[in-house]
């Protein structure tokens, strides 16, 4: 981000005092992450401060809020990790047991056998790779 774009992402952001949470105040995905968009492309927030405040993201790893705060993007909050630590994470504080609608998972598997890719199903429907995975290819059961 250059500076002007930085002065954008930073007028959006309303810092809490009692957590520290610095809580995007606009745009936001149906899962609570927000959004902003540069240079005509939608990006997640907090993978955005990591970037700009921390430093590249290594491939492969996914961006954590240690205060399972969605809206958070104070970089003090954020880490870097694995899918799999990721829904470890969840899973430890109580996360992660959202239920999927039975027709949704046959659209998924509709998609995946037409030979759409795992990570488009995902995309399309604003879920994980995960759960898509978990439901056309049996992952984590």
């Amino acid at each position: 981000m250059n500076s002007k774009d930085l002065e954008r992402f930073q007028r959006k952001v309303k810092i809490d005092p009692t957590t520290d949470c610095h809580e995007w105040t606009s745009a936001m995905t149906p899962l609570g992450y927000g959004t902003f968009r540069l240079k005509g492309k939608d990006y997640r927030v907090h993978r955005l401060a990591y970037e700009h405040f921390i430093g590249v993201i290594p491939t492969g790893l996914v961006v954590m809020h240690k205060c399972d705060n969605r809206k958070c993007v104070n970089p003090s909050h954020l880490k870097v990790g694995t899918q799999k630590e990721n829904l470890q994470d969840m899973s430890n504080k109580g996360r992660g047991s959202r239920q999927v609608d039975p027709n949704l998972v046959q659209t998924f598997q509709k998609l995946y056998a037409e030979g759409m890719r795992i990570e488009e199903i995902a995309k399309m429907h604003n879920v994980s790779r995960h759960t898509i995975g978990r439901h056309v290819k049996g992952w984590g059961r």
